[in-house]
């Protein structure tokens, strides 16, 4: 699965996936979470993932949606991993020391037929994030967008974007978040 957009939606993802370590109908190990974040007015995507994800709280895992609901995750914006190393230390060096705090904290509140809401605490702020998903033959895939200003980015990504030539001064505030995951028959 080609990772997709930025930063922090891939939180929301990250909290989705980790929540289900611990029930016995997903595969951990099938796992994948990522972000896309733009650049460049050819909105080019600049992917990739969070390392070191803790799983704060869990429910009943008999099913998939009660393995979600009410889930929380905690990360850290500094276990960011943008695939290419000079591209995560730019995120380091340039982003992540612009936001005022770089404790993640995501919860699923509620999983519907094709939709789930996920509340995302992030740099301060809380927003309700929607994502859609769809099971196929045992894999889960789920999306989502997220927008920059509602979590006070602009700081951050004004100083990414003057800060490394390769951004041309221009950054995108839609950060798509997806993940991925195999479950078993023991979940339906």
């Amino acid at each position: 699965m080609k990772i997709k957009k930025i930063l922090l939606s891939h939180i929301g993802a990250a909290l989705l996936l980790t929540s289900l370590n611990a029930s016995e109908c997903i595969d951990i190990k099938s796992v994948n979470i990522g972000w896309t974040s733009f650049k460049t007015m050819a909105k080019i995507g600049v992917s990739g993932t969070f390392d070191k994800l803790k799983l704060i709280k869990s429910k009943d895992t008999s099913t998939i949606n009660s393995a979600l609901v009410g889930t929380t995750v905690e990360l850290n914006m500094q276990n960011i991993d943008a695939i290419a190393a000079i591209k995560t230390t730019n995120i380091l060096k340039f982003f992540t020391p612009k936001l005022s705090t770089k404790g993640v904290r995501a919860t699923i509140l509620k999983v519907g037929e094709k939709s789930l809401a996920l509340s995302l605490y992030l740099n301060g702020r809380k927003q309700i994030i929607p994502m859609k998903y769809t099971l196929d033959n045992g894999v889960m895939k789920a999306s989502g967008v997220i927008d920059a200003r509602d979590f006070g980015f602009e700081d951050a990504l004004r100083n990414l974007n003057k800060n490394v030539a390769g951004h041309r001064n221009k950054g995108w505030v839609d950060i798509d978040i997806n993940f991925e995951l195999i479950y078993t028959n023991k979940c339906k």
